[in-house]
């Protein structure tokens, strides 16, 4: 109880001094001594922090984060007294051709660990494309690498539905898998230049831990996949001309449709009606990949990326420095035999929903005199690894063992 006087008043009327008054005041206190705002603080950080921790825990069940690169939750080193290896069924089998059947077992051995337990153990045959994109920031250009998962097949999802997980006690665990390979997949592709994309398969197997803060543990094993051309094409003849000034091309392709291995023809004829110096003509086969992807599931925005490898350059002969009034002359352009064929793949399998489309254009440039003078023509023609021929109602097709006779 504290007493405080109050001040001196005069007297009242009758002579009474003035009124003494009590009271006791209330003070407010905090426990913490945290001013208010810093305790709003306090809890908003520790709500976020457990909804990450939900996020983190729910996000774990795949490899790959939304835009198709491996999930940081993951990690290929394993710890000692662990091993994994697998045993393809046919072990000489070197490559796979779309449509045929991937098959064998992963064999995990724990050397040290008696009460080893796992969530979930997954099996899967992935596709995933890797490129490069020159990025510019100021004066700085930098090479960014990018992964897109364009393919997810489950070949095998081993879990329990209850807390105990799967227990994997000392000793030597298997687990056969098998699945068909797409016959829309793209065929493997080598890095042979930082220009030109990868393309690659493996299986792999993941295993889930029963504990969100530990890592999941992968491993990869690489398959060879060549794509068999089975779309039917339509052989065209394709006549493509342009003019720049007085300088007038007139292109011809027998067939729009290009044999890996083989020899393509291309009809040049040139009119030079004022004799102007042409430097020269050049033919390039170019390789377009086409890469979309979303984010995001379900979002509706594609993030499309461009690359362009020119797998065939010739220049023409005869053609340098040629100032006659007409020039005409058919060309055989050997096709490389390890590029790949044409072909698109968006496969509901990826988690982003990526579209890859690989095409090629013929390119025919006229280098000529004077300003502006120069003429690009782009010709789009169709590589296959097999000869695909529809006549009628009828469709013939032949091996690129027999292509030749047909050239």
């Amino acid at each position: 109880m504290n007493t405080v006087q109050s001040p001196m008043l005069p007297a009242n009327c009758d002579g009474h001094p003035a009124t003494q008054v009590t009271y006791q005041p209330t003070y407010i206190t905090s426990d913490s001594g945290m001013p208010r705002s810093v305790k709003i603080m306090v809890i908003i950080i520790i709500v976020l922090a457990i909804l990450g921790c939900i996020l983190v825990t729910a996000d774990r069940s795949g490899l790959f984060n939304l835009l198709g690169e491996e999930s940081k939750d993951f990690v290929s080193t394993l710890p000692p007294g662990w091993s994994i290896e697998c045993q393809f069924t046919n072990k000489d089998k070197t490559e796979y051709i779309t449509g045929e059947i991937v098959s064998g077992t992963i064999e995990f051995f724990n050397s040290d660990d008696p009460e080893l337990k796992f969530k979930k153990i997954n099996i899967i045959l992935v596709g995933e494309v890797v490129y490069n994109v020159s990025e510019k920031i100021g004066k700085t250009t930098s090479i960014k690498t990018y992964k897109v998962v364009f393919f997810q097949q489950d070949f095998l999802s081993h879990t329990i539905g209850n807390d105990s997980g799967i227990s994997l006690p000392i000793g030597r665990h298997t687990w056969s898998f098998s699945g068909l390979v797409d016959h829309l997949l793209l065929s493997s592709i080598d890095k042979t230049d930082t220009k030109r994309p990868l393309v690659h398969y493996f299986v792999r197997i993941e295993m889930i831990q029963i504990k969100w803060h530990k890592r999941n543990i992968y491993k990869n094993f690489f398959i060879n996949v060549q794509h068999n051309s089975s779309p039917i094409v339509n052989i065209t003849r394709v006549e493509k001309q342009e003019q720049n000034r007085n300088v007038h091309i007139h292109v011809t392709l027998p067939k729009n449709h290009v044999v890996t291995g083989t020899k393509f023809i291309v009809d040049i004829d040139l009119h030079n009606s004022n004799e102007v110096l042409i430097y020269g003509i050049s033919a390039s086969l170019v390789q377009i990949w086409d890469i979309r992807s979303r984010r995001i599931p379900g979002d509706q925005i594609f993030y499309a990326n461009q690359q362009q490898v020119q797998v065939l350059h010739r220049n023409l002969e005869g053609t340098q420095s040629f100032r006659g009034e007409h020039f005409h002359r058919s060309f055989e352009l050997l096709i490389p035999r390890t590029i790949p064929p044409t072909c698109s793949i968006e496969h509901p399998s990826s988690l982003i929903q990526a579209r890859i489309v690989l095409r090629y254009e013929l390119l025919i440039n006229v280098q000529a005199s004077g300003f502006f003078s120069d003429i690009d023509m782009k010709i789009p023609v169709i590589v296959s690894n097999m000869i695909h021929l529809r006549t009628g109602e009828k469709v013939l097709s032949t091996s690129k063992n027999e292509s030749s006779s047909l050239n």
